[in-house]
C-alpha cells in the first residue's frame, strides 16, 4: 500500500471508530426528543450516519456518488434507503429494489469483499440483466466499488461508491475499505437496532394515544402508576341507537359493522373538533365526556353542542343508509373521578353519581331526542331551548326533574351544520337497504 492510500485507509478508521461512538449519542438524543414530540422520523439515526460517511468519503476515495442499502428482515429483498450524488438529478432514486438471490451482489456478499467494476459501460454489455448499472450510467457514473456490510453473522446491506471516471478505483482503494468494513457493518448494524427501537417506541405511543387522552399519555410516560383524578365539574354524554339490535337482524354481519363503524367515526370526528374526550364503547351505545381530563370552562354548553350535532348527523345518516336510524342522547353534569384502570390493556374510565344519571337519562329519554337534567338546564337556559318534561322516574335514584335539549336560542353562534364528512361516501362498501340486500343474496 502507498503512503497516499495508507494514510486515507487510516483517515477512514479513524471516521469509523468516531461514528462507532457517536452513533449511541444520536441515540440517546432521539430518544430524548420522542420524550417530547412524535414528530420524528427513526430514519434520521441511519440518514445522518450515511451524510456524514459520504463527506468523508468523498474527501479521501473517488466518490462521486454514494449509495446505501440494507436487505429487508426476514427476506432477501434489497432496498436502496438513502443517496447523494454529485449528478443533477438522481434518478436511482430512495425506494428502488431488487432481489439478492440470483443477482452478481450475492457472489459480492458470499466473498465477503469489496468488488471493483472499472468500466460500468463494458460491464453493462456483458451483464444487460443488471437493473441498478444502466441508472447508474444514465446518472454519468462510469466506474463503482461495492462493499458488502455484514454483523452479527448475516448480511445487512451494501455501500455503493461510483465514479464519474472509468477506472477509478484500484486495489489499494478495496484493501482500504475492506479495513473498515467490520467496524462501518458494527456501525450500521447498531444504527439499524436503535431505528428499530424508536419505530417500536413510536408505534406504541400511537396506540397509546389512540385509546388514552393525550395528558394521561404524557403522565404514564413520566412514569406514574396510578392514575386517578376527582373532577368537581364535567358533563357525561350517553348516546344509544334507538332499535339497532332489531334493524341488524336484517343485515348481514358486515353490514352492521360498517354502519356502526360509520356512526362512531362521525362521532369520533365531532369529539377531536371540540376538543374532548370519547370514553368508550359499549355494544350500539357511545359515552364521551367533557371537562376530563383537561378541565373545560363551557363543558356543558360543549356537551350540548356535540349532542345536537349528533343529532344532525343521524339524520343524514338515515338518509343516505336508506335506514331509520334515530339516537336517544342522555346528559349530566356533575362531579365525576377519572382514571386508568388495566396493566396489560389500558382503559381510561369516569366513575360517580354523575355518570350512573346520566346513563339513566339515555335510558329514560325518547328516541331523537337529548334527554337532559335538571342541572343542565339550569346552567345552558339562557343559551338553548329546553322543553320541560316533568318529573322523571331514574331507577336506583328516583325521580328527578328533566328536560329535552330542543335547539339554540335564536342569534346563538351554535348552528347544527353538517360540517363531519362522513365516511364511506365514495366507494363499494355501501351497506344496502335491507330489501335490497336480501334481493341480492337470493341472486
Amino acid at each position: 500500500m502507498t503512503p497516499a492510500s495508507a494514510s486515507a485507509a487510516d483517515s477512514l478508521v479513524r471516521f469509523v471508530a468516531e461514528q462507532a461512538g457517536d452513533v449511541e449519542h444520536r441515540f440517546i438524543g432521539l430518544r430524548r426528543l420522542l420524550e417530547a414530540t412524535d414528530r420524528i422520523d427513526p430514519s434520521l439515526l441511519l440518514d445522518e450516519v450515511m451524510r456524514q460517511t459520504h463527506e468523508t468519503f468523498r474527501n479521501v476515495l473517488p466518490c462521486d456518488r454514494t449509495g446505501f442499502a440494507l436487505i429487508a428482515e426476514n427476506s432477501d429483498l434489497l432496498q436502496m434507503r438513502w443517496v447523494r450524488t454529485s449528478a443533477p438529478e438522481a434518478r436511482l432514486a430512495v425506494g428502488f429494489s431488487a432481489a439478492l438471490s440470483g443477482s452478481s451482489l450475492e457472489g459480492v456478499m458470499a466473498s465477503g469483499e469489496p468488488r471493483i467494476i472499472a468500466d460500468l459501460t463494458t460491464y453493462f454489455a456483458t451483464h444487460p440483466e443488471s437493473k441498478s448499472v444502466p441508472l447508474l450510467l444514465a446518472e454519468g457514473m462510469r466506474s463503482s466499488l461495492t462493499c458488502p456490510l455484514t454483523a452479527a453473522g448475516k448480511p445487512i446491506g451494501f455501500l455503493f461508491l461510483s465514479s464519474t471516471q472509468s477506472n477509478a478505483y484500484t486495489q489499494e482503494h478495496a484493501e482500504a475499505m475492506r479495513a473498515i468494513l467490520p467496524a462501518l457493518s458494527a456501525v450500521v448494524f447498531k444504527g439499524r437496532l436503535y431505528e428499530l427501537i424508536i419505530r417500536a417506541q413510536l408505534e406504541s405511543e400511537r396506540l397509546l394515544r389512540n385509546v388514552l387522552p393525550e395528558a394521561i399519555v404524557k403522565r404514564l410516560k413520566a412514569g406514574e402508576e396510578t392514575i386517578a383524578d376527582g373532577f368537581p365539574e364535567a358533563t357525561v354524554v350517553f348516546v344509544d341507537l334507538v332499535n339497532f339490535v332489531k334493524l341488524s337482524s336484517t343485515m348481514s354481519p358486515a353490514a352492521v359493522v360498517i354502519v356502526l363503524n360509520r356512526i362512531f367515526s362521525a362521532f369520533d370526528a365531532l369529539c377531536e373538533k371540540y376538543g374532548v374526550e370519547k370514553i368508550k364503547t359499549i355494544g350500539d351505545a357511545y359515552m364521551l365526556a367533557t371537562g376530563v381530563p383537561r378541565p373545560l370552562k363551557d363543558h356543558v354548553s360543549v356537551a350540548a353542542k356535540i349532542a345536537l350535532d349528533m343529532q344532525e348527523l343521524g339524520k343524514r345518516l338515515a338518509t343516505r343508509e336508506d335506514r331509520s336510524l334515530s339516537f336517544r342522547i342522555g346528559i349530566h353534569t356533575g362531579p365525576v373521578v377519572a382514571g386508568i384502570i388495566g396493566t396489560r390493556k389500558f382503559s381510561y374510565d369516569l366513575w360517580g353519581d354523575t355518570v350512573n344519571i346520566a346513563s339513566r337519562m339515555e335510558a329514560n329519554g325518547a328516541p331523537g331526542r337529548i334527554h337532559v337534567t335538571r342541572a343542565v338546564y339550569d346552567k345552558l337556559k339562557g343559551e338553548f331551548e329546553f322543553e320541560a318534561r316533568g318529573m322523571t322516574h331514574l331507577k336506583g335514584i328516583g325521580d328527578m326533574e328533566t328536560y329535552f335539549l330542543n335547539a339554540p336560542r335564536p342569534g346563538s353562534e351554535y348552528r347544527a351544520t353538517p360540517l363531519i364528512p362522513l365516511e364511506g361516501s365514495e366507494g363499494g362498501d355501501e351497506p344496502m337497504p335491507p330489501e335490497q340486500e336480501r334481493r341480492h343474496n337470493r341472486n
